[in-house]
């Protein structure tokens, strides 16, 4: 699968083998193998199997920065105050998710 995400005036294009686990969240695994996780659970977002110092950005529909940090760890959690669509980016991969 061919995913290309656009936030504001940048665009983010990869491929990637999605898997869905048990917890509704998503599996990336995109051709340079980097396995990175994101989940939501209530209004959190949460990113596993990171490398510490990834980049971690998240974006609304309409390419505003909510959220730009450098992982310090192998996981990270961010909550998020509105329900909405989010665009979730560590390193090159990209995810949508959906907060309720």
């Amino acid at each position: 699968m061919q995913l290309e995400v656009k936030a504001g005036d940048k665009s983010f294009i990869s491929t990637y083998n999605l898997t869905v686990n048990g917890n509704g969240g998503i599996t990336l695994m995109n051709e340079s193998n980097c396995d990175v996780t994101v989940s939501v659970i209530n209004s959190i977002i949460n990113i596993g199997n990171l490398t510490e110092g990834t980049q971690i950005s998240i974006y609304s529909p309409s390419g505003i920065s909510i959220y730009n940090e450098v992982a310090k760890a192998s996981t990270t959690e961010v909550k998020l105050q509105r329900s909405g669509l989010y665009i979730v980016k560590v390193g090159d991969n990209a995810v949508k998710v959906v907060i309720r």
